[in-house]
């Protein structure tokens, strides 16, 4: 399964600028699927699931430096 660039945003509680800047960076894998003219960008669901499980490692070893 793949999801959009707004789905992905409204997923994660966050604005789909803040997904194009994660995509953009490359710390979220994402791929285009369609034309040229029309083309969108997809996260598929193992992107966003390792991407999530990034974020809750940097959010533990964060607490462990407290």
């Amino acid at each position: 399964m793949a999801y959009g660039v707004v789905e992905t945003a409204v997923l994660l509680g966050v604005s789909p600028d803040t997904v194009r800047a994660w995509i953009k960076s490359g710390r979220l894998e994402a791929r285009r699927a369609g034309s040229r003219s029309a083309s969108k960008l997809l996260i598929a669901s193992e992107a966003l699931e390792s991407f999530l499980a990034g974020l809750e490692r940097a959010s533990q070893a964060n607490l462990a430096e407290v």
